[in-house]
């Protein structure tokens, strides 16, 4: 939602941003199944939880429908238009609820105050960075930055492709130390201008922005998600990095091949007519 408000003077719209990011979610989530399946075959990983079968996945699938419908309700009614991203976020509150409360009946109103706190903590972190960034921002545009650095970068390279691969570095490196809202409010208004000169898909450079800070996240020595998985799953980087490399190893290919080859990216929006 971040990106898609800095571009907002672009012909991007946030219908477009979602469907971009399709087409290479499929190919990831793909290329994670069969890596584990790989992993756990090849380490002989015991079985667990009986045979899956077709009425065990549908009594499943079933039992999840309210939480899977979620996503499909607030994305769904973004991309048709039927609320904006704000709005959309506050029906997935009340919907959350409503799941809560009714349905799964394991939220209790005391889960209420903290809940709400850790949201106003949140949110006020994310004004404190919009408000920083702003700053930041004004002082860009006063000193002609933009201009500068567009003058700059076209002296360096007349290749989009080129041009892509240094924000590709250079958005791993600031991922692996920068917290992404940050990097999305200070950076967008700078390369997006940028990217507009070369020729480049605004949807194409979106996406590219998203997923290559994500996976500067998740790139050592630093990669804040790392530390995140390490305290959820109670293990030492070291010891999650012996099984997560392939899978870092493999988001940085699916990247590549977003840069390389733009219609993984591009093809669906515009098949959808954005």
């Amino acid at each position: 939602m971040i990106v898609y408000a800095l571009m907002a003077g672009s012909s991007v719209s946030v219908g477009g941003l979602f469907m971009a990011g399709v087409v290479p979610g499929i190919i990831l989530a793909v290329g994670f199944m069969g890596l584990a399946s790989f992993i756990a075959a090849k380490r002989r990983y015991p079985l667990i939880g009986g045979n899956l079968g077709l009425k065990h996945v549908l009594v499943q699938t079933w039992r999840a429908l309210p939480i899977l419908l979620m996503p499909i309700i607030v994305v769904g009614g973004i991309i048709a238009g039927a609320f904006t991203p704000t709005e959309g976020a506050a029906i997935a509150v009340v919907y959350a609820l409503l799941i809560g409360f009714f349905v799964t009946r394991k939220l209790r109103l005391s889960d209420l105050p903290k809940a709400m706190f850790n949201a106003a903590v949140t949110a006020s972190m994310v004004g404190a960075l919009i408000a920083f960034a702003s700053t930041m921002t004004f002082a860009f545009t006063i000193d002609l930055i933009p201009m500068q650095l567009t003058s700059w970068m076209q002296g360096l390279t007349s290749e989009p492709l080129t041009f892509l691969l240094l924000v590709m570095a250079l958005l791993i490196c600031v991922g692996m130390f920068i917290e992404s809202n940050a990097a999305y409010i200070m950076l967008v208004p700078l390369l997006s201008p940028i990217a507009l000169t070369y020729g480049i898909d605004p949807l194409l450079f979106g996406f590219l922005f998203v997923m290559n800070l994500v996976v500067g996240m998740m790139t050592p020595p630093v990669g804040v998600l790392l530390f995140v998985m390490c305290g959820i799953s109670k293990i030492s980087l070291n010891e999650l990095l012996k099984s997560a490399w392939p899978f870092i190893a493999f988001q940085y290919a699916v990247l590549v091949a977003c840069i390389t080859f733009p219609g993984i990216v591009t093809w669906l929006p515009r098949m959808l007519g954005y």
